[in-house]
């Protein structure tokens, strides 16, 4: 089977277009406006076809959504959506321009990361023997290793921020209104922080990572995505004992700059 779609892909998708009242056959198209969106985020020269494509997509998505409040305005139903559309109804909370825009951020990062993180998490455990064992042994270990494998291999490889003051960093001046780029991969291999930060340890300690972010920018999806990848990577290793890598070389999607996604990853069970 390929992890990707067969699994990475299919639940994250369903489960936030549940939440948000999508319906089941729509749904696919959540996938693939997320794609032609992420696919230009983090390009420094995009190509014309690639902003293109985002463009579109945007629109796509923000006419969708535009429908699904206007429809909740006219039938009112218990789904987030519906509560989004109550919330702006009161006034002095959620405009429309922010419903809608709020909506395209939970729409695109609602499944993508979460995609990313079961994906990477069985990879890493498989391409690990050791730690694949121990899992094995010890499934206890199981919500630690999830917290390693965020750190290890972090959903959200980097993150652009917009300078709103000049400042220095380590003896590099930035200036505001200057475009910088939060490594958070990086940072989760700091070896001023982490011990052996290089190696994967599912029982690591001391492991204060930063791959949902942190202050005001923390992942508001950080506690749905946390639980959806230990059930799902929690129940596949439990229904196939004996899953195995098909080629131990991993295929990321590159075109995804400031994503750590895997394109796709062929195992045997």
């Amino acid at each position: 089977m390929d992890v990707v779609p067969d699994l990475a892909a299919a639940l994250p998708v369903q489960v936030i277009a549940e939440i948000l009242g999508v319906p089941p056959p729509d749904r696919y198209l959540i996938r693939k406006w997320t794609d032609d969106i992420l696919r230009f985020q983090g390009v420094n020269k995009p190509s014309e076809a690639d902003l293109s494509r985002a463009q579109d997509a945007l629109m796509e998505m923000r006419a969708y959504i535009k429908g699904m409040i206007d429809e909740r305005r006219r039938q009112p139903r218990g789904d987030l959506m519906g509560k989004f559309v109550a919330a702006e109804s009161e006034g002095q909370r959620l405009s429309e321009a922010e419903l809608i825009n709020t909506c395209v951020t939970l729409f695109t990062a609602g499944h993508e990361t979460t995609l990313s993180l079961i994906s990477n998490t069985i990879y890493t455990l498989l391409a690990n023997s050791d730690q694949y064992q121990l899992l094995r042994q010890d499934p206890g270990l199981l919500e630690s290793a999830i917290e390693e494998s965020l750190r290890y291999e972090s959903p959200v490889s980097r993150q652009a921020r917009l300078m709103t003051d000049d400042t220095e960093l380590a003896g590099k001046k930035l200036k505001k209104g200057e475009i910088v780029f939060q490594m958070l991969n990086a940072a989760n291999r700091d070896p001023a922080y982490f011990t052996d930060p290089d190696k994967f340890d599912i029982q690591r300690k001391k492991n204060r990572h930063i791959a949902f972010g942190n202050g005001i920018h923390f992942c508001v999806g950080a506690a749905l995505s946390r639980t959806e990848s230990t059930i799902a990577v929690g129940t596949a290793l439990k229904r196939f004992p004996n899953l195995r890598l098909v080629d131990d070389k991993p295929d990321w999607d590159v075109s995804k700059r400031n994503s750590r996604v895997l394109r796709s990853l062929q195992v045997q069970l």
